[in-house]
């Protein structure tokens, strides 16, 4: 019994689907892996499987199976003829194959590669990747993408891709490198070009974190302030922030820059940054950018000039701009109630006889408020003293050489468009670089060094460099769901999810979570649910919002937040002849939820809604026949319960006319051994001693 016991048993759990059908093994056979193939159109072979198994192929121009150019399913056979134009010469190519059998999907075989034919040598080059830390080679694990004609991740570094086709290619940074260092760049730069039959090279640059720190206060006043002003910091570390006193810590050397965007004290103007808007940090030093506020108060204005050094009074044209403007033509003046703000003053011609004007110191554009005198003071000199200015620029620390627009103001003025730019024998005095725009393609300006502003002295040159950073133009997607707002995970017997990631039109629909989506271009994305996730749940929400815009070198998260439905009650009863009865017995209640019972009546508690139905195994009364089982099926609902009864009849030994009894009252006393020793009624046709008295009397029939 306890044999046939378990025999009935395995029965059951296979055709309930709790017995996974035996493992498929497949094996890659042909082409070899590596191999270069003879035709454009290769025949891709495997072995393994059985006659009720069918395969999904995938081949793709990159081990992660990113760039799929075949995805076929369904197929019966072992193998596969590629169809022609799918493949490109010369290419690297790798493929895998998933089996299913008996509506299970098993894992993918070991990925293999294969390269087509047809490319010439000179089509194909080589990139090596190599890593430095504070300026010395190497080697370690990091991970990182080579996007392009060949795409790859890899986990070290340095590592070489060989034979691959020429074109376009870029280098993304993942994560890793060596340990408490940050990176820097990559050198020359993000993006490169690769010619047939040459070699190029990536570099990251990595630095040792060290203590270095920038601090960023603000004062009004004169007095130190703390609240919300919104500033940005351009350098070898960028930020965008919103409050000040604030201390940046752990920061690479290098050049920086702050400039104010917004805010400060209320009723005040900015009026500067002191020491200077633009600072070099050093490795473990510490500098400090003052945002300077004045309040909003009357002041006085005055304008004067100098020749040679010397006070000078006379004719000369200029014009004053700011909340208040206009054009005047001697010097000294002086303005009082002046309101507060940002003036400007433009020499226009005039001044000492013989001489030109040098500069307008402190600068010719400055911050009047706060109820404090501010003076300009026109510079003139008698014998010009010429001096050189050189304008350059660099991208990512390499000199750069293309179109920027830019002006140049002081003695000698200019408005450029290209880079490097040189201007000879210019007089001497007080020069301001201003960039207007332009630049590298996809680059930003982070600094002008050594100062945006500085003084020309006769006989020597001074040198302004823009200082350009690539700035990375696709970001990150993360999709992630809760259920119950706990961690919801795809896989096998959660349920399948359906979503799309939706930007202008194109959708990219994913059927996993959590999943993390990189090099997305930047842009406005939103994501729709399609269907799916956990089993008896639904879905309540997308935080923190189903549309988000993605930065370029930034990331967007989204969450499917799934609530789980009221669970109901199945219960499978049994009767006999229309009668409870109650017993072991095999059954399996089918459904959204599958489940074996082995006894009734049992209730089957915590089911999701849906439509069930039960069928009836093995077991049950003695002599009793299986009848059916009502009803069929019914549908559950949230929260709800529903019955099934198991109905059996009793199987009688011989020949009744009337096998189900007739119910009397009292109690069912059970069969009693012995004989009555009452006699009966009439005559029996049956020698078989009776039982005691039934609840109701058996009418049975004489001849």
């Amino acid at each position: 019994m306890k044999r046939l016991f378990f025999v009935v048993l395995i029965a059951v759990m296979l055709f309930a689907g709790c017995v996974p059908p035996a493992p498929v093994a497949v094996t890659l056979t042909a082409p070899e892996d590596g191999s270069t193939v003879a035709s454009p159109m290769p025949a891709l072979s495997w072995t393994g499987g059985t006659a009720d198994t069918t395969y999904k192929l995938a081949v793709a121009s990159d081990a992660n199976f990113q760039n799929l150019v075949i995805d076929a399913n369904g197929l019966s056979i072992v193998n596969y003829t590629v169809p022609a134009g799918k493949l490109a010469a010369g290419t690297l190519y790798y493929w895998r194959v998933q089996p299913t059998r008996a509506g299970k999907v098993l894992d993918w075989t070991a990925a293999r590669s294969f390269r087509t034919p047809g490319a010439a040598p000179s089509s194909l080059g080589n990139i090596r990747v190599t890593a430095t830390l504070d300026g010395k080679a190497w080697n370690g694990p990091l991970n990182f993408r080579l996007s392009g004609p060949h795409s790859d991740n890899e986990n070290t570094v340095p590592w070489s891709f060989n034979s691959i086709p020429s074109g376009s290619y870029t280098l993304t940074y993942n994560f890793g490198g060596p340990q408490g260092a940050a990176l820097t760049n990559i050198s020359p730069a993000p993006a490169l070009e690769l010619a047939g039959g040459a070699d190029a090279y990536f570099t990251f640059n990595f630095h040792t974190v060290s203590d270095s720190r920038i601090k960023v206060s603000a004062t009004l006043d004169g007095v130190d302030w703390s609240g919300e002003v919104n500033y940005s910091i351009f350098g070898s570390y960028k930020d965008i922030e919103t409050s000040v006193p604030r201390t940046f810590v752990s920061l690479p050397p290098g050049a920086y820059t702050v400039t104010f965007n917004s805010g400060g004290p209320q009723g005040a103007v900015f009026s500067g940054i002191s020491p200077a808007a633009s600072q070099t940090l050093s490795s473990s030093g510490e500098i400090e950018f003052k945002l300077q506020f004045i309040r909003a108060r009357s002041s006085t204005l005055t304008v004067n000039a100098l020749n040679n050094g010397s006070p000078w009074t006379g004719s000369v044209s200029y014009s004053i701009n700011g909340p208040i403007a206009g054009s005047y033509s001697s010097v000294p003046i002086e303005f009082s109630d002046v309101p507060s703000g940002t003036y400007t003053i433009a020499y226009t011609s005039g001044g000492p006889a013989g001489s030109a004007l040098g500069g307008i110191t402190p600068a010719a554009t400055l911050v009047v408020g706060g109820g404090r005198p501010a003076t300009v003071t026109l510079n003139f000199y008698t014998q010009q003293q010429n001096g050189n200015v050189v304008v350059a620029a660099t991208l990512n620390g390499a000199p750069y050489t293309g179109p920027v627009n830019f002006a140049l103001a002081g003695p000698m003025r200019s408005h450029d468009y290209q880079v490097p730019r040189s201007y000879t024998q210019v007089p001497a005095g007080y020069y301001t670089l201003t960039y207007l725009g332009g630049g590298p393609a996809g680059a930003a300006l982070s600094s002008i060094t050594p100062s945006p502003s500085q003084t020309l002295a006769a006989g020597r040159t001074v040198a302004f460099t823009m200082n350009f950073f690539s700035q990375p133009s696709t970001g990150t997607i993360m999709v992630s769901a809760t259920l119950d707002g706990r961690a919801w995970v795809t896989s096998p017997g959660s349920g399948p999810i359906s979503y799309s990631i939706i930007k202008e039109g194109l959708a990219d629909t994913e059927d996993r979570a959590p999943v993390t989506l990189r090099d997305y271009p930047s842009g406005h994305y939103t994501l729709v649910y399609n269907s799916g996730g956990p089993i008896g749940a639904t879905l309540t929400g997308i935080t923190p919002s189903p549309s988000q815009f993605l930065n370029a070198g930034g990331s967007v998260a989204y969450t499917l937040n799934f609530s789980s439905e009221a669970r109901g009650y199945v219960t499978v009863d049994c009767t006999l002849d229309g009668h409870t009865w109650s017993g072991p017995m095999n059954y399996v209640v089918t459904g959204p939820y599958v489940e074996s019972g082995h006894s009734v009546s049992q209730t089957f508690s915590n089911v999701p809604q849906g439509t069930y139905s039960v069928q009836y195994r093995s077991g049950g009364p003695d002599a009793g026949r299986f009848v059916g089982v009502t009803p069929s099926s019914q549908t559950l609902h949230p929260g709800g319960s529903i019955s099934f009864n198991i109905m059996f009849t009793h199987t009688m030994p011989g020949p009744v006319p009337h096998p189900t009894p007739q119910p009397q009252p009292g109690p069912m006393p059970g069969p009693i051994p012995r004989p009555v020793p009452e006699p009966m009624p009439g005559p029996v046709p049956n020698p078989t001693p009776e039982p005691e008295p039934m609840p109701g009397p058996l009418k049975v029939t004489e001849e």
